[in-house]
């Protein structure tokens, strides 16, 4: 019997045919991986994702068409030409690398309104990486459910792991934080006050329940009692991610302390907790990351602590079932062959036929490969003489998942030693420049001391030695970069790590520092902890990082710095927006701008992974000095 008399076997979009007995369901399968509709992500690759309810009506307003806006916008941030969502039009466009919009909506029983968006975007802050957000909405009579997941579509590597997923939270959610309250966990999304004398029952009721689904978040006040972080701002970062609570006065952290009966387990020092579920007095305190308030201050350290959070719980949030039609369950084991027939080898089997089927006999079945490249075992189904595909590709699967493993361990072993090499590296050549910039001037002061020996010492000889020791000095550094150069070259070779401000070069030509290639350095270093830091690899506070690299770093300046001698530390984005540079790279101690220079920078804007460098040049004026 001919295959096109008997059984033509069945078409797809494309043009191929599908042969055999397990043809209909092969081609279902196929159809769904070439349909072009966009998908969500999997569980695994989640980055952030949120349960949370909001009142159904707000002044009048139904709140559904209020969050629709915001996707909308978010959404055009881009595509500028991304139609207004709304709850009754459904939009398709299909999926690219960076794009793609999939809407619907149904009425379920009980008039309940439920809506889907699929979208594809930039990650916010992680250039080149692609995140799939999906949002569900329901709506009831007195209040709408919002379910949100954000997925990274190369997994949770390409957008720098738990730092990417910190700084997933998608922006339609900020842009609703002044209109509309926001219920979550049980409660209202706020900071919870711990009042004096409420410690140990806070610790037994809340961070010891058992019912506990969710992390729980204590943040520590300063001595002073103030707080690195606004509570306000700091429980909408965690929001879908742990609920904070609070303490009011810094004597609360003693007694916390005596509860939990180790401090390794408290929370002080305006420093942060994220105590899992399932806490209790018997647990590592590594297993509840504590984040130090000079971490905490810190956007991206504070973005790799709750990214960790967020995808641990991310992982356990779900979501209302998808409205498009997803894939087929896998079906059962395919017993019977079947295989996709190209238009071109169909043509050639109409021409010259089905000589096997023609004749009546049946072709014999192709002897299946083993993982080696040899001859396998017999996987022939005995009850239709058809190869059983199962077996094989379990063992595949198997082998391809051990590669991977040990794949991945090798790259992580590589990525470690090469981390230490360039660590390495980078202490050898900051202390290099440092030696160098002692070296030349012990070279000049023994020339110098030379020439007061045989000229003797008058004021006449001194003139002449001093100007002698200058033309020298001017001949020692022709060649070499100026500071200015030193500047635009890493402007140039690091920009993806350091952010210059325009009043960088004019800062370093106003300059007489006499080593620009210590400079140099300094800045390469500089790079290094910011990418190290970017890509959550730093391990430790920047203090720590630069100290381990011989370099002077200081947080911030003086607290009885003046208003006045504040304003020295603003500067401008190229926006336009302000930003304060109080943290400093120190190179000398004294007030002579030739062997004193201060970088001022910051590491704590918002919006940006890069260090923020605002001054290269003269130490600024401070109230010892003015």
């Amino acid at each position: 019997m001919s295959a096109s008399s008997g059984r033509p076997g069945t078409y797809l979009s494309t043009g191929w045919r599908i042969v055999g007995a397990a043809a209909d369901r092969v081609a279902e399968r196929t159809e769904t991986v070439l349909d072009d509709r966009l998908r969500a992500g999997t569980l695994e690759d989640t980055l952030f994702a949120l349960d949370c309810t909001v009142p159904a009506l707000d002044e009048g307003r139904a709140n559904v068409e209020r969050v629709l806006d915001a996707v909308t916008e978010e959404i055009r941030l881009s595509w500028a030409d991304c139609p207004r969502l709304l709850r009754d039009e459904d939009h398709k466009r299909s999926p690219s690398r960076f794009g793609g919009l999939w809407t619907a909506h149904s009425i379920e029983p009980g008039k309940q309104w439920v809506g889907e968006v699929i979208w594809r975007s930039v990650h916010p802050l992680v250039a080149g990486s692609a995140i799939t957000t999906r949002l569900v909405l329901q709506e009831r009579p007195n209040f709408l459910r919002i379910g949100v997941r954000v997925t990274s579509d190369d997994g949770v590597a390409s957008v720098r792991g738990d730092v990417g997923a910190g700084q997933a939270q998608p922006k339609f959610l900020r842009s609703l934080r002044s209109r509309l309250r926001f219920f979550w966990q049980g409660g209202p999304l706020e900071a919870r006050r711990i009042r004096p004398g409420d410690e140990e029952d806070f610790v037994h009721s809340t961070l010891s329940s058992s019912t506990r689904a969710f992390p729980v978040v204590v943040l520590a006040p300063l001595e002073d009692g103030a707080y690195v972080i606004a509570p306000e701002d700091l429980a909408w970062e965690l929001f879908g991610r742990a609920r904070l609570h609070v303490f009011e006065k810094h004597e609360q952290t003693f007694a916390l302390t005596d509860t939990v009966r180790d401090r390794r387990m408290s929370c002080f020092q305006g420093a942060a907790r994220c105590y899992l579920p399932g806490w209790s007095l018997e647990d590592d305190p590594l297993q509840h990351p504590l984040l130090l308030s000079d971490r905490l201050t810190d956007p991206v350290m504070r973005a790799g602590w709750m990214g960790g959070i967020g995808r641990w719980m991310g992982q356990r949030v779900q979501l209302h079932d998808p409205l498009q039609d997803q894939a087929p369950q896998a079906a059962e084991p395919v017993r019977r062959a079947a295989r996709i027939v190209s238009p071109g080898e169909e043509h050639d089997r109409s021409t010259n036929g089905d000589a096997a089927s023609s004749e009546g006999t049946t072709p014999e079945a192709p002897v299946p490969l083993s993982v080696e490249g040899g001859a396998g075992p017999d996987l022939r189904d005995t009850t239709s003489g058809a190869a059983d595909p199962t077996p094989l590709i379990q063992v595949l699967t198997n082998d391809v998942s051990n590669l991977a493993r040990l794949v991945g361990e090798l790259v992580r072993a590589h990525t470690s030693l090469g981390d230490e090499v360039e660590r390495l590296h980078t202490l050898s050549a900051v202390r290099s420049s440092s030696t160098n910039a002692i070296e030349r001037r012990l070279g000049r002061l023994e020339a110098l001391l030379e020439r007061l020996v045989e000229q003797g010492i008058s004021p006449a000889s001194a003139t002449q030695i001093a100007q002698v020791t200058e033309a020298e000095r001017e001949v020692e550094d022709e060649g070499r970069l100026s500071l200015t150069e030193v500047v635009r070259a890493a402007e140039e070779v690091h920009s993806d790590a350091l952010l210059m401000l325009d009043s960088v070069l004019a800062s370093a030509a106003a300059s007489p520092y006499e080593d620009p290639e210590r400079v140099r350095a300094i800045l390469d270093a500089m790079a290094t902890v910011a990418r190290r830091r970017r890509d959550n690899a730093l391990g430790t506070s920047l203090r720590d990082a630069f100290n381990d690299l011989g370099i002077a770093y200081r947080g911030a300046i003086s607290i009885g710095t003046s208003a006045r001698l504040r304003q020295q530390y603003t500067f401008h984005m190229p926006e336009g927006e302000p930003v304060q540079a109080e943290e400093h790279i120190v190179l000398g101690n004294t007030y002579d701008p030739r062997r004193c220079l201060r970088i001022y920078f910051s590491s704590r804007v918002p919006t940006e992974t890069r260090f923020v460098i605002g001054h290269v040049g003269r130490h600024f004026e401070v109230g010892s000095s003015s």
